[in-house]
């Protein structure tokens, strides 16, 4: 009688929580995910090799299974097929069709935000034209081929609904292209998301401090007529620190150096994961991490002079062992 209650329990608990998950179902709070570029042709499965990290996996390695439906991704994605009562946006500067494009006017930014009842979920990442929606509306459970040369990064946080509408509302600052939106619960922060207008607000970049269980976050955004160049200007003065910074570059900004900037914002060269290494010429991942202490930070905008005229965003964490395994793939990075 006990084992039934505890399964029902149990099953009570899982159809009425949206959680960042483990690829085996469990919950985390974060998880962050670097998925390898296809040039890695020894990797187990090139183009869809990856190292997964959570508050339990702090160690840098390279999985023996592909990123797919059973990864954590997609684990913490199924929810969205299966529970029709959870809200969400979509949305991505480059999105699965070219009916769904926008322009640069609006943000350079891509992610997923869901939410349910008291609980929600915010994924950043740095995939183009993902994730796709069948016929149906249902997420896709893979990505696309043509998504799998480069090297991109992925990054969820488990949140409150209260949190996700005001990283929302913070959001429209930013302008992101939501090219898909399920609204089930409305929220004024979330449809004026969802509808693509540009923001209320009169400020050019804002800052939201929260945790999530016992782990300090900081999510940021910035305008696209402040000019302002995400990492100098929003994420160094906060945190009083430069970045290491691993970013898509076509072309690269040179790295700052002070005292001609005034912070050291350097480029990450090449990365290695055990026997496993690329350069950043082959990485479309936008993440960094700080100089002095440390922060982590999943971004949205790459270090290029053309994005300091676009909307985005970052989401930093202060956790050492998550800064400490960042650090240690860096193989090769400018310097001062």
């Amino acid at each position: 009688m006990v084992k039934k209650f505890l399964v029902i329990l149990i099953v009570l608990c899982s159809a009425y929580s949206l959680d960042c998950l483990t690829s085996s179902g469990n919950i985390a709070p974060w998880w962050t995910i670097i998925k390898l570029p296809k040039s890695t042709a020894t990797s187990p499965i090139p183009g869809k090799s990856y190292m997964y990290l959570d508050d339990k996996v702090t160690t840098p390695t390279v999985g023996a299974l592909p990123i797919n439906d059973t990864s954590a991704l997609f684990t913490t994605l199924k929810q969205l097929n299966a529970d029709t009562s959870i809200s969400y946006l979509l949305y991505n500067d480059e999105p699965p069709t070219v009916a769904q494009l926008r322009g640069s006017t609006y943000a350079h930014a891509k992610g997923v935000l869901a939410y349910k009842g008291s609980e929600g979920i915010y994924i950043i990442h740095s995939t183009p034209k993902f994730p796709v929606l069948d016929s149906s509306n249902n997420i896709i459970l893979d990505i696309a081929d043509t998504q799998i040369i480069y090297g991109q990064n992925f990054m969820c946080v488990k949140l409150t609904s209260s949190q996700v509408f005001e990283i929302a509302g913070l959001m429209t600052l930013n302008r992101p292209q939501v090219y898909y939106s399920r609204i089930v619960t409305s929220n004024a922060n979330i449809t004026a998301l969802a509808s693509n207008k540009a923001s209320s607000l009169t400020i050019s970049k804002g800052s939201m401090k929260f945790n999530s269980g016992s782990f300090q976050f900081t999510y940021f955004a910035k305008t696209a007529a402040s000019g302002l160049d995400l990492w100098e200007n929003v994420l160094s003065p906060y945190f009083a620190s430069g970045f290491r910074a691993e970013t898509w570059g076509r072309p690269y900004q040179p790295s700052y150096c002070t005292p001609s900037y005034e912070y050291d914002e350097l480029n990450i060269l090449t990365i290695a994961i055990g026997k496993y290494s690329w350069k950043n010429t082959n990485d479309h991942s936008k993440w960094g991490i700080s100089l002095v202490g440390t922060q982590v930070c999943y971004a949205d905008i790459n270090r290029m002079d053309s994005q300091k005229s676009r909307g985005g965003g970052a989401i930093c964490i202060d956790y050492y062992p998550l800064f400490s395994a960042h650090l240690s793939i860096i193989a090769t990075q400018d310097k001062c």
